[in-house]
């Protein structure tokens, strides 16, 4: 049966044929004031699965849902794979709420991926976003904030090679008039060499740092508009 042929509610959901409104003069279905109600649930691609859970209130426009993955194969010929995007290869595992009022929502959670490679060139034992906050309006980021992890990251070209112990840092983001970026940042163990100069050991720590770009500059516009406000260094 179509929307337009069930009058009595007959299936087995939250949802009613009765909370629908149907406007006649357009064709178009008015849910504000439908309500539905996914309970815990698992989806299956393949030998890949997600946990979803969620909610929603057309009449007061609210809703909360989950969205959980223990472990998921990213790469081509593994599992999950995006075309256009750089041939990444790891093990994705994350945890999200989302939180809907109107037109706004917000996400929060966490996000990893283990033995992670990119290009062959690349790799990290893992790369994390932990007490992840970001806020929308509609598809415009309002603000966001987490701590990055990267642990056991190394990289090699022709000639460089590069490599860290542990990467922290605490990055916060707003949006407004103007984007501005506020975070620290810890680097433990830094290691590089190339045919002239070689670097064991190093360790830099940047306590605080901010910048600001009005979002009103013309695309293409030189880096030069994005001005530091304070930082401090210790090594």
């Amino acid at each position: 049966k179509t929307a337009y042929e069930i009058y009595q509610c007959d299936w087995s959901s939250d949802v009613c044929s009765s909370d629908l409104v149907l406007r006649a003069q357009n064709g178009a279905i008015d849910a504000s004031r439908s309500a539905f109600s996914l309970p815990a649930s698992t989806l299956s691609l393949g030998r890949q699965s997600l946990s979803l859970s969620g909610s929603y209130d057309g009449a007061s426009r609210t809703g909360r849902g989950t969205v959980r993955a223990e472990r998921i194969a990213i790469g081509q010929d593994e599992g999950l794979f995006v075309s256009g995007l750089p041939p990444v290869r790891g093990e994705l595992g994350f945890s999200l709420d989302v939180d809907a009022i109107g037109d706004a929502f917000a996400v929060s959670g966490d996000a990893r991926i283990l033995r992670a490679s990119a290009s062959g060139s690349m790799s990290a034992e893992e790369v994390s976003l932990s007490s992840l906050r970001a806020s929308f309006v509609g598809s415009s980021l309002k603000s966001a904030s987490s701590t990055v992890l990267l642990r056991g990251f190394h990289c090699q070209d022709d000639r460089d090679k590069y490599s860290v112990d542990a990467l922290r840092g605490e990055l916060a983001v707003e949006k407004g008039t103007e984007l501005s970026v506020n975070g620290g940042l810890e680097i433990s163990n830094f290691g590089f060499s190339d045919e002239d100069t070689t670097i064991q050991r190093a360790t830099a720590k940047l306590e605080k740092a901010s910048w600001n770009s009005s979002t009103s500059s013309p695309v293409g516009a030189p880096p030069a508009g994005l001005r530091p406000r304070s930082e401090e260094h210790t090594s």
